[in-house]
């Protein structure tokens, strides 16, 4: 594509040159000498791209040297097949008011000119560029070089992540919970001028963010180039995609910017992200619902901890009509959790008030789950039809008194619940246990955690640290808890 030079304009930066040819001056007899000098040739094409307005584009050349070492000025002059370096389309003195041995253009400055001239976005141009170099008594050129322009197609700039830096670590702490983790990145710019929104991805370590675990937005309803999300919504948002308290989440994080139909995604980086270890002793049900009533000391009924999360627990049995809490330590009515909202739990720990009840519109069986790290329950009706009943369930092994010899020591069944079984003061020593039902083998239950479990049946033996403990087991779904005393 041939363009006239001549027509080359940049708005409050080039000027249109005359027409009329400038001599070059030969060298004069008695004045000050200029040593020759040599342009820096330009490599390959430039990409004129608004994505970058302000990137620079660098033309330089060596030093001309002035005999007396006087000031030498230089001007930058371009033009086409049919001009010349005395009838140039351009002529610009160098940047420091022509004293610099370069001149600087930005991608913005470029793009105007090149429109100007009708070059349509993905079109180049290519144009002949000198320097004039004048020490007052003698002027000088270069050797002509050629430089080629290509116009950006219209999209959006690249950018990266800045912090947490890559393979960084962090560990949330309970308390806490308004500590502030800020996630930082470059701005992209798009091309057209329009609005930039952004959203954070986290995908599992090694992951294609085809179906990102976890995406937001960045802050101001992704506007800026950074969120900023406290401990507390860290670990709520790493609870919701299941992983455990105290767990650590190797995950793979990156940014997205779209503007319109274009969009740019940063690099990847990586970040290890520590749950809240949830360090609650133990718990117990509370309530004219359950088998205790409101006596805070009645051999209250204990929920069985999850083995692997241990701010997990479940109860599933009957309750009467009425409604309950849940307390930590059997005597004390703090620490007292109850609910605060529909399926969220509220705790005071003996410096605030105490939550609400938890209610129970019908006597049935119902299945109860504790979330400490969310901080949610869910209490649903449950079908018991089909399930067994059992005369006795006892506990035998070598950590009981007899050994894995009869007679196996008797568990006490609730009066509430025919499925909830119970002994206390039961003093173990080091060794294995199983439960079993009806004085035989036929139906046994065990696993391979302590003290707490789900027991599977003809499951591995449950091993046991010699203590004194209450014991509490569930035949509807074969949960344990072995709770020293």
């Amino acid at each position: 594509m041939k363009i006239n030079i001549c027509l080359f304009l940049i708005a409050g930066f080039f000027f249109i040159a005359s027409c009329s040819e400038e001599e070059i001056d030969a060298p004069v007899t008695g004045k000050e000498s200029l040593d020759n000098f040599s342009l820096i040739p330009v490599e390959g094409t430039i990409d004129v791209s608004l994505v970058e307005p302000d990137k620079e584009v660098i033309v330089s050349w060596t030093e001309a040297v002035s005999g007396l070492n006087s000031d030498v000025t230089y001007t930058w002059v371009a033009f086409d097949e049919s001009g010349s370096i005395t009838n140039p389309a351009l002529s610009i003195p160098s940047d420091n008011e022509g004293l610099s041995t370069q001149l600087t253009f930005t991608n913005s400055q470029l793009d105007d000119a090149l429109s100007s001239l009708g070059v349509a976005k993905g079109q180049s141009v290519t144009f002949n560029w000198n320097v004039i170099a004048n020490n007052g008594d003698y002027t000088l050129t270069a050797e002509t070089s050629t430089v080629t322009l290509e116009r950006g197609e219209d999209g959006m700039s690249n950018f990266f992540l800045i912090s947490p830096s890559d393979g960084a670590g962090v560990s949330l702490i309970s308390a806490t919970p308004d500590e502030i983790v800020e996630i930082i990145w470059q701005e992209s710019f798009v091309s057209t001028g329009g609005d930039i929104t952004y959203e954070w991805q986290a995908d599992a370590d090694g992951g294609d963010f085809d179906t990102p675990l976890l995406t937001l937005p960045s802050n101001n309803s992704g506007v800026e180039n950074y969120l900023t999300l406290t401990f507390q919504q860290l670990e709520d948002a790493l609870a919701d995609v299941g992983i455990d308290p105290g767990a650590t989440a190797m995950l793979d994080w990156r940014v997205v910017a779209t503007s319109g139909n274009f969009s740019s995604i940063s690099n990847v980086y990586s970040v290890s992200i520590t749950r809240y270890l949830v360090e609650i002793p133990q718990l117990f049900l509370v309530g004219d619902a359950t088998a205790a009533g409101w006596d805070n000391n009645n051999n209250n009924p204990a929920l069985f901890r999850d083995p692997v999360n241990t701010g997990k627990f479940y109860y599933k049995g009957y309750f009467n009509a009425g409604a309950f809490k849940i307390l930590e330590v059997k005597g004390q009515w703090q620490p007292q959790w109850g609910s605060v909202g529909d399926g969220i739990l509220g705790v005071n720990d003996g410096t605030g008030s105490d939550p609400g009840t938890i209610n129970v519109s019908s006597a049935g069986y119902y299945e109860f789950v504790f979330n400490g790290a969310t901080r949610t329950y869910t209490f649903e009706p449950v079908d018991i039809t089909g399930s067994a009943s059992y005369t006795t369930v006892a506990i035998i092994g070598s950590a009981t008194p007899n050994g894995w010899n009869d007679p196996d020591t008797d568990m006490v069944q609730s009066t509430v619940d025919s499925h909830i079984w119970f002994i206390t003061s039961e003093s173990l020593v080091n060794g294995e246990m199983k439960f079993r039902a009806n004085d035989g083998w036929d139906v046994n239950w065990g696993s391979d955690t302590a003290p707490y479990g789900q027991g599977s049946f003809g499951g591995p033996n449950i091993p046991v640290t010699e203590a004194t403990y209450t014991i509490w087991f569930n035949d509807l779904d074969g949960r344990y808890a072995l709770i020293e005393e």
